[in-house]
């Protein structure tokens, strides 16, 4: 998506990206400040000055002592992120390249913005740049899909510069150059600038140390603009604002009575006192984010200027034999504050047929690619996004390396007679671990299904659509043994070879860790095979069998 930095949608954007913000690192190997300059203690003739060089000193920027303009004024870019509430460090690389290099990973993790000079050593062309980036993307990528920005502000020329970065990383497969001086890298985007001194013709690509910081926040917010992700950033936010008034009432006074809690829990539930005050953290983070009202972030303000940023397509609604064309911004807004109805009553005359329509649309509507009308063209573009916010919505997310437990939710693939088949674990979490033995563990078969399936996991590349198959003579169970070492749970061990988890059972069958439901929908899943399993088998008069029927 293209965003118009003059919308309504990119100053919301900017804004609540203005407050996230709080840390910057740059790297240059020629950091020049002008703050205090001693007292002189003796008098020194100046040197002569030429023509050109006497204009040159008296341009509106001040000039940093580098006549090539590859210094970095460090103390207007500190001043200027200062004033936006930003802490900048700026660093100068060590000849230890590989101390440096560990150091920075080290900052580079933990900090919002990372600015990177292209020729940290005079004349290696940009390569040790490109090491600690290609630490940074690798570092990224591992650390769940992690997203960056890594800006390049430099004093060499921009083309070799970006023709480097395009030699460099073009042949990886989730590489896309998003224009000539932006780049994606997985979740890392690249965006090169250059330092302007004054002393060549001005573009948008030239930037004065004074203008960095706007221009790095507003690549920023390119980077991250949309309703989902702003009420992410300001969920963020808002919790970085509350998390004293947080650690307030956390107070280690309490470490008393949680020990006595302890005390009181019998011999195999010691270790849910743990899992209580984690309870405890994730209600008293929910409270906060209800109080701010974050979910406002996403409200009918916003998406009305979402709207104004997008093109709208023409898009025809058929329902039995009946069009209904969304082709207005004011249709659509209809559409997502008072439903079908209005449209039909501007469009359909016949009012005894739009019951049948307002139900047709309730039994069809997620059949009709409704998507396609905010510009997405093809079924196949909009059916891979309604499925990955399908599988945000119903699968947990992973942050970390740590290894799968087996539970209620976790969703397993495993070969047999050489078919992949999908199995979705029932054992309550409360059975699930404490173990110190072998124990038996219930599944339920999952069905591909290209309709009515009620769950939807990626299985590598490919999205599977499933459903469970409640029936009790259909149930899967294993033995599996915990670990002596462990934690009492079912632990998932990682295939070197794939980079993938899997569960071996007792008797050494492999089950491929795919995925796990969160915790409501897996909840859900035995709910309605217990269900099904108590149902009553009632012997009685036909008759009243099929009147009890609606």
């Amino acid at each position: 998506m293209i965003i118009d930095r003059s919308s309504d949608f990119y100053k919301l954007s900017e804004e609540i990206t203005r407050e996230f913000l709080l840390t910057a690192i740059v790297v240059d190997d020629r950091p020049q400040t002008n703050w205090g300059s001693p007292d002189p203690t003796k008098m020194e003739k100046p040197p002569s000055v030429t023509g050109e060089q006497s204009q040159l000193l008296t341009s509106k920027s001040k000039i940093p002592d580098d006549k090539n303009g590859h210094a970095l004024e460090a103390d207007i870019i500190i001043d200027k992120f200062a004033e936006m509430g930003i802490i900048c460090s700026i660093i100068q690389p060590t000849k230890d390249k590989e101390r440096f290099k560990n150091t920075l990973k080290n900052l580079v993790v933990n900090t919002d913005i990372f600015i990177l000079d292209w020729e940290l050593e005079r004349g290696d062309s940009g390569d040790f740049a490109l090491e600690i980036m290609d630490e940074a993307i690798r570092e990224a990528d591992e650390a769940a899909q992690q997203l960056r920005l890594i800006v390049i502000y430099t004093g060499e020329d921009l083309v070799d510069v970006c023709e480097r970065i395009k030699e460099n990383y073009a042949g990886l497969p989730n590489y896309r150059e998003i224009d000539n001086n932006t780049y994606n890298v997985g979740p890392t985007r690249i965006v090169v600038f250059g330092k302007y001194f004054g002393r060549e013709e001005k573009t948008d690509r030239l930037v004065e140390s004074a203008d960095l910081p706007d221009i790095v926040i507003g690549e920023f917010t390119v980077m991250t603009a949309g309703l989902v992700p702003n009420t992410v950033i300001k969920a963020l936010c808002t919790l970085r604002k509350n998390s004293k008034k947080m650690l307030a009432n956390f107070t280690g006074e309490l470490d008393y009575p949680f020990l006595v809690h302890r005390i009181l829990l019998d011999k195999k539930d010691k270790e849910a006192a743990e899992l209580l005050l984690v309870n405890l953290i994730v209600e008293e983070i929910r409270a906060i984010l209800d109080e701010a009202s974050v979910k406002g972030v996403a409200g009918f303000s916003s998406i009305n200027y979402w709207l104004s940023q997008h093109n709208i397509s023409h898009f025809d609604l058929g329902l039995k034999g009946t069009t209904i064309p969304i082709n207005s911004k004011e249709r659509i807004i209809t559409l997502l504050e008072e439903g079908l109805e209005p449209l039909l009553i501007e469009d359909v005359k016949d009012i005894e047929n739009h019951k049948k329509l307002l139900r047709e649309f309730d039994r069809k509507a997620h059949h009709k690619h409704l998507i396609k009308m905010f510009g997405i063209t093809s079924n196949d573009d909009a059916d891979e996004l309604d499925q990955k916010f399908a599988l945000l919505t119903s699968l947990r997310s992973f942050y970390s390396n740590d290894s799968p437990k087996l539970s209620l939710g976790t969703i397993v693939k495993y070969t047999d007679t050489d078919v992949d088949k999908y199995l979705i674990c029932i054992q309550p979490r409360c059975d699930s671990g404490r173990l110190n033995k072998s124990r038996l563990f219930l599944f339920l078969p999952l069905m591909k299904k290209d309709d009515g399936f009620t769950i939807i996991l990626k299985d590598g590349d490919e999205f599977v659509k499933l459903r469970p198959n409640n029936n009790s003579y259909e149930l899967h169970s294993a033995d599996f043994t915990p670990i002596t070492s462990g934690d009492g749970f079912i632990s998932a061990e990682m295939d070197p070879d794939t980079g993938k988890f899997y569960f071996k059972d007792n008797k050494k069958t492999q089950y491929i860790w795919v995925g796990e439901l969160r915790w409501p929908q897996a909840q859900s899943v035995a709910q309605n095979f217990s269900e099904k399993l108590c149902r009553v088998g009632l012997d009685e008069s036909e008759w009243l069998r099929r009147h009890s029927q609606r």
